[in-house]
């Protein structure tokens, strides 16, 4: 299970506040990999995560609130 970056984390953290005005948080989990949550579910949020994954090829997850979202390849 390869993860992404923290620098392409960053990347894409900034990225999203630019554009959509949503702050990210980073988790890292000690040699897991790293995950994305939201304070609050946006439809614009998951559509970017959706969009990313597809063009980067990577696997996404979605918690059912739309708050989590982890990438992996």
């Amino acid at each position: 299970m390869a993860e992404i970056s923290i620098l392409d984390a960053d990347r894409i953290k900034q990225v999203v506040f630019s554009h959509l005005k949503i702050k990210l948080h980073i988790h890292d989990t000690c040699g897991s990999g790293l995950f994305f949550t939201s304070d609050q579910a946006d439809p614009r949020l998951t559509a970017f995560f959706k969009t990313y994954a597809k063009m980067e090829n990577f696997k996404l997850f979605i918690n059912d609130d739309e708050t989590l979202f982890s990438l992996e390849s």
